[in-house]
């Protein structure tokens, strides 16, 4: 709980499928990864505006040009998970975006290794080290770095498949009313989502002040075969998108999306 970075809510690897998850996001685990799934779970829509409304404006651009994008990621001697992460971004077939990357690790030679993994992996990045101020405050850091439309929030023991950002993406430019997105968060790292079980389909409100991760330990199979999206109570912080617009209509303190006071945990609650 100190490590100011996210941990997953089990010990395998997770992957995030294709199915988009319009509302939230996930976690990571130390030694652990998350495999994520362009499958879009959609939900939180703005105010005034019907799901499917597409953004007019929109009309006949290409997906690079609707919406910029901007990954944030926020680490804690995350180094050895990097292995994994950076190859899957590299891979995605949506690109024009930059990794903000701040690391709280304090250690001189934790930063010299993610600077190297960085640069050796191609990636468009910005990097800072600071002092741990928890993963809300970290996020928020980020988030001042940048205007870009669609901000995500990256785990660090995420594998997304290669199209997962473009999907999340299009559902934002599609359904002007929804306001985050996530995909199929799975755990385990067999890479077949057959086999998988779920580690978020997003936020489930289940009583006053009791919110959890919806479908967690369930097979994965029952999800995958549908062809809707998912509507949801939120997103999971290991792997959304959100709308810059509506963080910015949402923002409880200091002009930042996150609440400075949740160190760790809960924040996107």
């Amino acid at each position: 709980r100190s490590s100011g970075a996210r941990p997953s809510s089990n010990s395998s690897q997770l992957r995030a499928a294709r199915r988009v998850l319009e509302a939230a996001a996930v976690y990571p685990l130390d030694g652990d990864l998350l495999h994520a799934l362009g499958a879009v779970v959609a939900v939180q829509r703005a105010a005034g505006v019907s799901f499917d409304q597409p953004d007019s404006r929109l009309a006949g651009r290409s997906l690079e040009t609707c919406m910029t994008l901007a990954l944030q990621l926020v680490t804690y001697n995350s180094s050895p998970y990097l292995r994994k992460l950076l190859p899957a971004l590299r891979a995605q077939t949506l690109q024009g975006w930059t990794l903000y990357v701040r690391d709280h690790s304090g250690k001189a030679e934790e930063v010299a290794r993610l600077e190297a993994s960085l640069r050796e992996s191609g990636v468009p990045f910005r990097f800072e080290a600071g002092e741990n101020i928890g993963f809300a405050n970290g996020h928020n850091r980020l988030y001042q770095q940048h205007a870009a439309e669609a901000v995500a929030f990256v785990n660090p023991d995420l594998v997304p498949e290669p199209d997962y950002y473009e999907r999340l993406v299009e559902c934002l430019v599609h359904h002007a009313g929804v306001g985050s997105v996530q995909g199929l968060l799975l755990r385990g790292d067999s890479g077949d989502p057959s086999v998988a079980m779920i580690d978020s389909l997003g936020l489930e409100l289940r009583g006053i002040g009791d919110v959890r991760d919806g479908g967690a330990g369930t097979p994965a199979r029952l999800y995958l075969e549908r062809s809707e999206s998912l509507k949801i109570f939120g997103v999971a912080g290991a792997a959304p998108v959100y709308r810059r617009s509506a963080l910015e209509w949402a923002k409880p303190t200091h002009g930042c999306p996150l609440d400075e006071r949740f160190f760790l945990y809960k924040e996107d609650v």
